[in-house]
């Protein structure tokens, strides 16, 4: 394998281990006295520690500019606007509606962040590579569902929180691709610590006008939302080290996007729920489709 693609293709599995973990405890951590939004921005806000850390740690062995313009910042703001709005209506997606359902509707952005790749920035591919990634696209769908191919069309139509998670994918299909153009050649980390301070003040701007507490009641939810945070900055880490160091953002955005592959293996090692056969067959194309990319 060619080192590009190489580094797309760690790039993304970072991303789909980081969000399939924490979408694994943030279902879990969920409750009356946790929100989505109250989740959100805690994850969001503790996330900003390991990632000044990394900052702190690697900013004079990363040979990538730190050196940002007025316009650098407002691109910053922006990007960071945007994610805190598209994770605020994923989020309450979940909340309100099935994850099974809300998950594979969520994941389909990475289809459309592809065809601005590749219509828009002009991103090489070839027939196989599309094969590859509309073969893993179709597994990210299977492996999420929880029920057969009949009921599918129905449960959507009638899917509460739709709205919301549309919402999401509309923003993360853009803001993907053009965040891969906007950090090229940045420190990756200095990036990530803007981004993230960013959304967190907007979440929180938004608590405050929606008059939603932040404050923690149960304190032993607090490991939990450390759990889900640091896998959130690995995901964030390793998708946007994928779009800096590859040409190949497409692959990234895709299999960044199988997400839900990592949580239903925890879901069904530790919690015993059961996987359908449609899902054992979501799970047989993502993992044929990756391991065709990684050999090819």
């Amino acid at each position: 394998m060619e080192t590009n693609l190489l580094i797309a293709v760690i790039g993304g599995l970072g991303g789909m281990l980081g969000w399939g973990v924490a979408d694994f405890f943030a279902k879990k951590s969920m409750t009356d006295d946790v929100s989505a939004t109250k989740l959100i921005f805690w994850v969001q806000l503790i996330g900003i520690i390991p990632i000044a850390l990394l900052f702190i740690l690697t900013k004079n062995t990363i040979l990538l500019g730190t050196n940002l313009n007025f316009s650098d910042f407002i691109s910053l703001l922006i990007f960071g606007i945007f994610e805190a709005t598209g994770y605020l209506l994923f989020y309450k997606s979940l909340e309100i509606g099935k994850i099974s359902i809300m998950s594979p509707i969520f994941a389909s952005y990475s289809a459309f962040a592809t065809i601005i790749f590749i219509f828009v920035f002009k991103e090489s591919y070839t027939l196989l590579k599309i094969f590859l990634l509309a073969i893993t696209l179709a597994g990210i769908w299977l492996a999420s569902m929880e029920n057969t191919f009949s009921k599918i069309h129905i449960n959507v139509k009638k899917a509460k929180g739709l709205n919301f998670v549309l919402g999401a994918v509309l923003i993360f299909s853009v803001w993907f691709p053009y965040w891969d153009q906007f950090t090229a050649n940045k420190n990756t980390f200095l990036m990530l610590l803007i981004l993230r301070s960013i959304a967190s003040i907007s979440i929180y701007i938004y608590t405050i006008y929606k008059k939603i507490s932040v404050i923690l009641i149960n304190k032993k939810i607090l490991k939990a939302i450390c759990v889900i945070a640091a896998f959130d900055v690995l995901a964030y880490t390793s998708f946007t080290f994928g779009f800096q160091f590859s040409t190949s953002g497409s692959v990234v955005a895709i299999l960044s996007a199988a997400f839900s592959l990592p949580s239903l293996i925890l879901a069904k090692l530790f919690l015993k729920e059961k996987i359908y056969e449609i899902q054992y067959l979501g799970i047989f194309f993502i993992i044929v489709a990756i391991s065709i990319i990684v050999a090819s």
